[in-house]
């Protein structure tokens, strides 16, 4: 499984990020490319134990559950809700966003290995994890985005 963890997955990334432009249009979904990248940045600070939101009631019922579906097929579903918190208007300079997503992404080299976040629908990650999990939003959208 890819995790963020991984330099040359990382890499794939970036290089996948820095395809995007201001004409890139997604294959599903309501955002625009701008609001992409200020949702994947986001939810990489989530990955990252920089951005806490308190636990969803049903993630405590059935986040475990839908973790390892997730993890065990190595992609999310199309069109899937979006929390608010994780929703932006459809602006701003495209060269900057996606240049705040690379380096949020180069972050992750610099994440301890005992590291363990708490995920408002999915619970405790562990590092192993949140790589996982980060890499498989990310190319969620990505592919979304077709890049």
């Amino acid at each position: 499984m890819k995790s963020l963890y991984n330099q040359e997955t990382r890499e794939e990334v970036i290089a996948r990020i820095q395809a995007l432009t201001i004409e890139s249009t997604p294959l599903w979904g309501k955002m625009n490319v701008t609001q992409m990248l200020k949702h994947c940045e986001i939810s990489d600070q989530l990955y990252q134990g920089q951005h806490n939101l308190p636990r969803i009631f049903m993630g405590k019922l059935f986040g475990r559950i839908a973790l390892n579906k997730i993890l065990k097929a190595g992609k999310l579903k199309k069109n899937l809700p979006t929390d608010e918190s994780f929703k932006f208007e459809p602006d701003g300079d495209i060269e900057e966003l996606k240049q705040e997503w690379i380096n949020r992404i180069r972050e992750y080299e610099r994440i301890r290995p005992d590291f363990v976040i708490v995920h408002p629908y999915f619970g405790k990650l562990s590092r192993d994890e949140s790589g996982q999990m980060a890499f498989i939003h990310g190319n969620h959208h990505l592919t979304q985005f077709k890049v």
